[in-house]
């Protein structure tokens, strides 16, 4: 979790304003465009450094449509970049959730663990023993 995502509901909020004095003081302006900037810049540097088994997760992060396969908020960018470099997608919320409980899960294996052709997005039992074998 890192460079925060400003929800419109949140604007006037405390916590919010206090991250903006908090930015501030270290130079930077918190803004949905950097949020998304940084974590695309952060996805790069992990897709370099990464085993070829990994697991990213990205909260604040959703389906602008199903159909496009194209994600916004925080983690948008870096969830396409990610795809687009051999990434494939896990689990994510539905695009019918609320954007503030979005999350998007991706993850890279070793090319020839690679499904020739993805089988899309799913809740398989057998994606969650994966993960849980991979964190364990």
């Amino acid at each position: 979790d890192n460079y925060d995502w400003t929800f419109p509901w949140t604007t006037q909020m405390s916590y919010k304003q206090q991250q903006r004095v908090d930015y501030t003081a270290e130079g930077l302006e918190l803004s949905n465009e950097r949020s998304r900037a940084t974590h695309l810049v952060q996805a790069q540097a992990v897709e370099g450094r990464c085993t070829e088994r990994c697991f990213v997760l990205f909260d604040d992060t959703w389906p602008m449509n199903p159909a496009s396969g194209r994600y916004d908020g925080k983690g948008g960018a870096a969830v396409d970049w990610l795809l687009s470099r051999g990434f494939e997608l896990v689990e994510q919320s539905s695009p019918e959730q609320a954007s503030h409980l979005g999350f998007v899960l991706v993850r890279r294996l070793p090319v020839e663990e690679r499904p020739e052709v993805c089988s899309g997005v799913g809740n398989s039992e057998a994606a969650h023993e994966e993960i849980q074998s991979a964190i364990s």
